[in-house]
């Protein structure tokens, strides 16, 4: 045990190293004032080459620290000493790609409306703070023992109040980027989200990819022979707004109702409005929330009910709604220009 380690490792019990990431290292640890086992994620703040600004670790920082609520993941405890920062959360071992991956599990109807309820929860409070992840897929969202879903990993995180801030296009995973951003779309918004959202809940449906290829051209072609064809008006305006538009050349040769052919009205309806080319036409979480699909028969399964995957592998940090929260130890501050290189 080191000096630098020494005041955070009196108060936690490290029990095992989980893994290690490019910013730093996961123990699992027991809280000795929670009485149970936390992960604490230590980050190396100066480990970006040049600037010593680790910026992603900012935007998560800043994000976790103002937004509260049951579906979206939020710290324990923050503790800093010199160039390390130590983020003290809950221990999970379970996210959505577990369940989704898992051949024992059987989703039922109401299950994955369960899961796409508290999706649509979580990132209606945070659009609503004007936030968007701008990195949703089922990795990144956990699941609790007690089948809570929360958004997780707001290293892409920001904010999108300001319509004439440059933002860079390259985000999300690809087989959940929209393709106003593979077009190189540099202001943008919830609608980012939103398509994820769609790519997510086709994904469950489907319990594989919607929109699978090796590179970002093929994957427009992949939308191209699912999607509706894009309308003039619509093309007009991506010719003036995205500097790499290029339509794809590929015709639409299934639908949804072709690839589930069993699904309601109201589910096809929310697939269409989620994974529509026109990010100015995408449904917001709002609309979602009150759509035919989330009204209707049959209801969500309750997050007590709903599959939790395989509780092994790599742990996962979330923080659960009953445990309490403990104060924050310091406020982290930073220059305006970092500030600023961390939001792009």
């Amino acid at each position: 045990m080191t000096d630098k380690t020494k005041p955070i490792w009196e108060r936690y019990e490290k029990l095992k190293e989980l893994g290690r990431g490019t910013y730093g290292v996961v123990y699992r640890a027991f809280s000795k004032e929670l009485n149970r086992d936390v992960a604490i994620k230590k980050v190396v703040l100066g480990s970006e080459r040049a600037t010593g600004v680790n910026f992603s670790v900012i935007r998560e920082l800043n994000i976790l620290n103002e937004l509260h609520h049951e579906n979206v993941v939020g710290l324990l405890e923050t503790l800093a000493h010199e160039k390390n920062i130590y983020l003290v959360m809950e221990c999970m071992e379970s996210d959505l790609t577990k369940c989704i991956t898992n051949p024992r599990i059987m989703f039922t109807p109401g299950d994955i409306k369960g899961y796409m309820l508290q999706l649509l929860q979580g990132l209606q409070f945070m659009h609503e703070r004007k936030v968007m992840h701008r990195d949703l897929k089922p990795d990144n969202l956990l699941i609790s023992t007690e089948g809570v879903l929360k958004i997780a990993d707001f290293g892409l995180s920001r904010s999108f109040a300001g319509k004439h801030i440059l933002m860079t296009p390259t985000i999300a995973t690809p087989n959940f980027r929209p393709p106003e951003n593979m077009w190189g779309c540099t202001h943008y918004g919830p609608a980012t989200d939103m398509w994820a959202v769609g790519a997510i809940f086709a994904h469950l449906l489907r319990r594989e990819y919607l929109f699978l290829a090796e590179t970002e051209p093929d994957l427009l072609e992949v939308m191209a022979s699912i999607l509706p064809p894009m309308d003039d008006e619509f093309k007009a305006k991506a010719r003036e707004t995205y500097p790499a538009f290029l339509e794809p050349t590929s015709v639409q040769s299934q639908t949804f109702r072709s690839m589930f052919p069993a699904a309601p009205n109201s589910v096809l309806d929310m697939l269409h409005g989620l994974l529509t080319w026109d990010p100015d036409k995408r449904w917001t979480a709002e609309q979602c929330l009150n759509s035919a699909y989330m009204t209707e028969a049959p209801a969500p399964t309750p997050p007590s009910k709903l599959p939790r995957g395989e509780m092994t592998g790599t742990a996962r940090a979330v923080e659960e709604s009953a445990v309490p929260r403990l104060p924050v130890k310091r406020k982290f501050k930073f220059s305006m220009e970092e500030f600023k290189r961390a939001q792009e």
